[in-house]
């Protein structure tokens, strides 16, 4: 087994953050299957293995090279954990790690729904071979602007119907992934004047996208509440004491 430390090295979260650490995998192989995550904790120049409570759900995605971890729990201000990922690509096997170091509480960032790859593969006319760069139309920077906002407009919507956000939950959150995805490759259509958004009635009738976007939104969670429910995701009475589990924030990194 090749075993390599990443290019950027150290990472660090915040007490009640939730990362979701991703691993381009192009470097050593394409289109990697077998992941397995694990984590350990180092404590005096020992390592014991703490994976059931830093990935408590250790459920590990695969889009082309791109890996995505589930969210990172952090356990308690000054640990320092060791995260390996494993795979197997090109018929070899791989161990991949980073340091991840835990800091005191700090105020969580949004962290969009859905990634730009996604969007690129349901948008792929407008991509270079398959990913946005600065030169595309719309730019990465673009695109990944509009994830965030668009996920803004989402969690509203959850909100509106008693949901904490954002989710995170395993069966909830990658039907949400695929809505602000198809909504930004959506953007991207009409950035070239193609597509939905870019429609004749629409634009004789000056309709802009956000109040199509904003309607669509509300009607898909409100169609999907009790779905939601039923998969304990976190939603809030009407004094707003948490009624279920109680999920917290996250951020990709």
């Amino acid at each position: 087994m090749t075993i390599n430390e990443v290019l950027e090295r150290r990472q660090t979260t915040g007490l009640n953050e939730r990362l979701r650490f991703t691993l381009l995998t192009t470097p050593w192989g394409s289109a990697p299957t077998d992941v397995v995550v694990s984590c350990m904790d180092f404590v005096d120049e020992v390592f014991t293995d703490n994976t059931a409570l830093t990935y408590p759900v250790n459920t590990p995605t695969v889009l082309g090279d791109l890996i995505t971890l589930s969210p990172f729990v952090p356990q308690a201000v000054g640990d320092i954990n060791y995260v390996a990922v494993q795979f197997t690509a090109n018929g070899s096997r791989y161990e991949i790690y980073f340091w991840v170091d835990v800091t005191s509480v700090v105020v969580p960032t949004l962290s969009p729904y859905g990634t730009s790859d996604a969007v690129a593969a349901l948008a792929s006319t407008w991509t270079d071979n398959g990913r946005w760069t600065a030169d595309t139309q719309p730019t990465i920077a673009q695109v990944e602007a509009w994830l965030v906002q668009v996920s803004g407009m989402m969690n509203l919507a959850l909100q509106a119907h008693g949901f904490d956000t954002p989710i995170i939950a395993i069966g909830a959150v990658e039907p949400i992934d695929m809505v602000v995805e198809s909504v930004v490759a959506d953007l991207c259509h009409a950035a070239n004047s193609q597509g939905r958004f870019y429609t004749e009635r629409m634009i004789e009738h000056g309709i802009s996208p956000i109040t199509v976007i904003n309607r669509q939104i509300n009607t898909w969670v409100e169609e999907f509440a009790s779905g939601f429910s039923k998969l304990l995701v976190t939603r809030h009475s009407d004094t707003g004491v948490p009624t279920s589990f109680s999920f917290s924030p996250k951020r990709q990194d």
